[in-house]
């Protein structure tokens, strides 16, 4: 499972300074120069994002913000059911849970606009995709359960460069790959070939 995470031992490495040594400003660069990197899990037993751990530590609503400019999506579960909040809850900081609600809304309304999102993307509707965007930008890289995103979506339909363009303007990573580990470059090269 490893493979389909971009950069995945170099984000471990990082991961693991953020989890044994809370260098949050070391993550926060890090994902910022490897945008593809924000919503890695770990391989393991907990399967623990960035967002976990910093819900783990607990922080302000500075750092939320911080994370979810950079794509982090509050809705990823670890392997016990549990979204970052929840982890929040669990470790006893509560004011890094009201964060993520200042921040990101409550986060039944965040699984809903990421349905919608990711329903809208696989039916090709890239109007509702770039409007729910707008108002959530951390979506960017939200991925189905079989880990198609947006960008594989506008190259599975055959979308114009140029909306291509557009989403890779708005920081979707080129980065994220499929449960079968295709990119969307991949995708992109199977349908034109489907076509021909």
């Amino acid at each position: 499972m490893a493979e389909i995470f971009p950069e995945y031992d170099a984000w471990l490495a990082k991961y693991e300074s953020l989890k044994n040594l809370c260098d949050i400003p070391g993550s926060i660069t890090f994902c910022q120069q490897h945008p593809g990197t924000i919503n890695n899990r770990k391989h393991n037993l907990q399967g623990n994002c960035m967002l976990h751990q910093i819900a783990y530590w607990g922080v302000g609503q500075d750092i939320v913000e911080q994370f979810m400019q950079l794509g982090s999506d509050p809705t990823l579960r670890n392997f016990d059911g549990e979204t970052p909040v929840d982890m929040a809850v669990k470790e006893g900081r509560g004011n890094t849970a009201d964060a993520f609600r200042q921040v990101f809304g409550e986060m039944e309304d965040c699984e809903r606009q990421k349905a919608i999102f990711l329903s809208a993307a696989k039916n090709g509707d890239f109007v509702t995709c770039f409007r729910t965007l707008q108002q959530h930008p951390w979506l960017r890289n939200a991925q189905s359960h079989r880990g198609w995103s947006v960008l594989h979506q506008a190259a599975f339909h055959g979308c114009a460069a140029r909306l291509i363009a557009r989403l890779l303007d708005l920081g979707v990573s080129e980065e994220l790959r499929t449960a079968e580990g295709e990119t969307f470059l991949n995708v992109l090269e199977n349908t034109l070939v489907t076509v021909s």
